[in-house]
């Protein structure tokens, strides 16, 4: 792999994105490391500008990510990216998570009169956004170009040396690292197709039937399949791939480094599932197979490069494989969930055998058009369909939860409660579904999303606009809905002071968009989201001394359901002459009572 294939996919990015035309190859390969690593799934030009802050007085950042780390937690990447041929020594790499590091504390000290206004705004938000959480800060920094192993093992101590960066996550991304991410998520492997590790034959092999074995096996020969199948499909089956944690982190390494003789009883080992397995000799030969438990040990044996590194041991591994081959990858989940308590698992993974989730499932994939839902990570992806047909269960949670049930605020800011509330979870995937309803909304959806693509990408937002149009999608979802369930009479908007429960009612239910059959459809949703997109801008600009950041003031359901509605009942709905212009976008919606 070279670095031509990074810059094929960055000529890729500016076909796909015309707009990229106008920025410099540094900010094409921002937009590449965002995409891959951050959003490979949905990823469009408005994540690029809802996290971009690249320019004058940046302070060493160019781009902001929020992103979950599991049901509980989540993770703001502050990141720069580097597109250079060469790097001349370790000490610039310091020097960038240095700035990076003084930004971050002068932000958290409210000191940014120095920073340019797209830092200001997307950080102020995003440090809002993980205010009410547990969360985890992480320097990244992303170079397209390769340096030497005894260079990365310098920059790496150096980083490590540093007492105050223990508290966060420091990482810098090579080209080699960019180009396996790359493949990873182009030409993904579901397990490895053949390969044997040796075990200690003299410690004995423990038998369950023919389908389980416990065996001892060589810490060397598990770094050796690390080193070739990482990335390969070695961990495809996990629930998810290795996450730094420096607690757990820092014990096994010590183990590593001055305990290795008594690893086997420090450490659970792993788990292997496959498709058949043999022992041979000294080996197991394995077909199919991937580690569907001890990601974590597996990664740090295989990284691990200071004292002892070459001295083996031998660490537990149970093997296992199914008794029907037909049902091999539901053999594989299941044995992934039942062995996974040692750490955290998120509950959208625990949910995912769930009978109303395979329900949900087969319910949309059925007859045309047909909707594939995501409920497990590792779902084969379809290929051949339009994007609002390939949904996650935890999005599709977000969208009923915003315009049928009302609660935005819990879609945009309380995404874990979807699996980890018991209420929550009834209300969205206990209910009763309607196919029309959920491909109506998923149109919905990707109607916004192709308009503010074009909005943004044409620069026709003002500033507020443009911030209200990111981190706004489940506030506009949601008074669409609401507009809907006015013009059916499903609520009686006099009666404001139970409104919670008036909106919250689970009663908007077949096709949302009706048989509208002008030439004029775009244009009247369009002027229907640009009416939304003012009008909340506008009262933005009113309380932003009160609110200060968008995401603050799009963070409850209350701020919605008792200032938000309310703005829009009393200047729209309430006024004679605007009725009048939302009466004639909504005539493309189904609103027959």
């Amino acid at each position: 792999m070279t670095k031509d294939l990074l810059d094929k996919e960055i000529d890729s990015l500016k076909r796909d994105f015309p707009k990229m035309n106008d920025h410099r190859v540094e900010d094409a390969f921002s937009m590449l490391c965002l995409k891959y690593f951050y959003y490979p799934d949905h990823f469009s030009y408005s994540r690029f500008s809802d996290c971009f802050v690249d320019g004058k007085s940046d302070g060493g950042i160019d781009l902001v990510v929020v992103s979950d780390f599991d049901s509980y937690s989540q993770t703001l990447s502050l990141i720069q990216c580097k597109y250079h041929n060469d790097i001349q020594n370790s000490q610039d790499i310091i020097d960038v998570f240095t700035k990076i590091d003084q930004t971050y504390d002068n932000f958290i000290n409210n000191k940014t009169s120095n920073y340019n206004s797209k830092l200001k705004r997307i950080l102020k938000n995003k440090l809002t956004d993980i205010e009410d959480v547990p969360n985890i800060i992480e320097f990244n920094l992303f170079i397209s170009c390769s340096v030497s192993s005894e260079r990365k093992e310098d920059i790496e101590n150096r980083i490590n040396s540093i007492e105050k960066w223990r508290d966060f996550i420091v990482k810098v991304y090579y080209l080699e690292d960019i180009l396996e991410r790359m493949e990873i998520i182009n030409s993904p492997k579901r397990y490895v197709e053949y390969d044997k590790i040796r075990i200690r034959k003299a410690d004995g092999i423990l038998k369950f039937n023919e389908n389980g074995i416990l065996v001892n096996i060589s810490s060397n020969s598990l770094k050796d399949l690390y080193d070739r199948f990482k990335n390969k499909g070695l961990f495809e089956q996990n629930f998810r791939y290795y996450i730094r944690n420096k607690k757990i982190d820092d014990k096994i390494r010590k183990s590593l480094k001055e305990k290795r003789d008594k690893f086997w009883f420090l450490n659970n080992g792993i788990i292997i599932s496959c498709s058949d397995f043999k022992p041979d000799g000294d080996n197991i030969k394995l077909w199919n197979f991937s580690i569907v438990n001890g990601c974590q040990t597996t990664t740090l044996i295989g990284d691990y490069k200071e004292k002892n590194e070459n001295i083996e041991f031998f660490l537990p591994c149970k093997v296992v494989k199914s008794d029907n081959n037909s049902d091999f990858e539901t053999f594989m989940s299941e044995i992934a969930e039942a062995s996974n308590s040692q750490k955290p698992i998120s509950d959208r993974d625990l949910k995912s055998n769930m009978p109303e989730q395979k329900e949900l499932q087969k319910m949309l994939k059925e007859e045309d058009p047909k909707i594939y839902v995501e409920i497990k990570r590792g779902e084969e992806s379809k290929k051949q369909i339009e994007n609002w047909q390939r949904i996650k269960n935890d999005e599709i949670g977000q969208y009923i939860l915003s315009f049928n049930l009302q609660q935005p605020g819990t879609a945009r800011s309380g995404k874990s409660k979807i699996f980890s509330n018991d209420k929550i979870y009834k209300s969205i995937f206990l209910r009763k579904h309607c196919k029309d309803n959920i491909i109506d909304l998923l149109k919905l959806k990707e109607y916004y999303q192709d308009y503010i693509e074009k909005q943004l990408s044409e620069e026709k937002f003002d500033v507020t606009q443009a911030n209200i149009a990111n981190n706004g999608k489940f506030i506009i979802i949601a008074l669409i809905g609401l507009f809907i369930k006015y013009k059916k009479q499903l609520i009686n908007i006099s009666r404001i002071e139970n409104w919670s429960e008036q909106l919250e009612l689970d009663n908007l239910r077949g096709k949302i968009f009706g048989d509208y059959e002008k030439d004029d459809f775009e244009q009247k949703l369009n002027g229907l989201f640009q009416l939304i997109i003012a009008e909340v801008s506008y009262l933005f600009n009113q309380r932003e001394k009160e609110e200060k950041t968008v995401s603050n003031f799009f963070k409850t359901d209350s701020k919605y359901q008792n200032i938000i509605i309310k703005h829009f009942v009393d200047n729209i709905i309430n006024n004679q002459y605007k009725i009048k212009e939302l009466d004639a976008y909504i005539e493309i919606f189904n609103t027959s009572t």
